[in-house]
């Protein structure tokens, strides 16, 4: 073999062996991530949830999951789903409107107004139903609110946020709760949501956090538009 076939060879091994590397780096990664996202993706409540949908949810449930999305405040039709559908009695529905409205006045960066909003929203809700509206909204405002932080700053209050929601079940309220496990069995889609949503703040976190949350987003089946 001559001098030139013998360096063509060195180089095609040392390919080869770089491409298996970055492969099983790869997998590694992945299943590192994927073990690091089982206490939200699967374990957070006794149901099957993430990219699950039993098309039960009701309307203004389908347009309370579109308003945590980014550019919310721009969809004249979830504008006038709100405004057409304001009331103010304690019934869930209500109160799912007017975390909605929260949730646009986020995406339009009116932040007092948001939180007024969903304190509003709080007061009027029964002890007896699951929460999992109102903490989208909070974490979505948490989200809203990263992006104008300093990414040293960003990266620590996205930490913080998720060991909490780890450690106490939610921002503010527990969600691990049976009415909670009830309604994720019956409504899977506002808890795969709230998912999206919580990987969307790890992803301002530190590369570890930010790997999982990537992964998540990576995984997302479902989207409502």
């Amino acid at each position: 073999m001559s001098a030139a076939m013998k360096w063509v060879a060195l180089v095609a091994v040392f390919v080869i062996v770089l491409l298996v590397a970055i492969v099983a780096v790869s997998f590694s990664v992945t299943d590192s991530a994927e073990k690091d996202s089982r206490w939200i993706v699967s374990e957070m409540w006794h149901a099957e949830y993430f990219n699950r949908s039993r098309n039960n949810v009701a309307e203004g449930e389908v347009v309370n999951i579109m308003t945590l999305k980014n550019g919310a405040s721009k969809r004249e039709e979830l504008l006038g789903y709100v405004n057409q559908n304001k009331c103010e009695s304690a019934d869930s529905k209500c109160v799912v409107n007017d975390l909605s409205v929260a949730n646009i006045l986020v995406d339009s960066g009116d932040f007092d107004s948001s939180m007024s909003m969903m304190v509003k929203a709080r007061a009027r809700m029964g002890t007896d139903e699951c929460p999992i509206s109102f903490e989208s909204s909070m974490l979505r405002y948490r989200e809203a609110k990263l992006k104008s932080m300093k990414p040293d700053e960003a990266r620590s209050v996205a930490a913080n946020t998720i060991d909490k929601i780890k450690r106490d079940g939610g921002m503010m309220l527990d969600l691990r709760t049976p009415v909670c496990d009830s309604l994720a069995q019956r409504k899977p889609e506002i808890f795969h949501e709230y998912v999206t949503l919580v990987s969307r703040v790890m992803q301002f976190g530190r590369p570890a956090l930010f790997k999982v949350g990537a992964y998540i987003e990576s995984v997302n089946k479902m989207d409502f538009n």
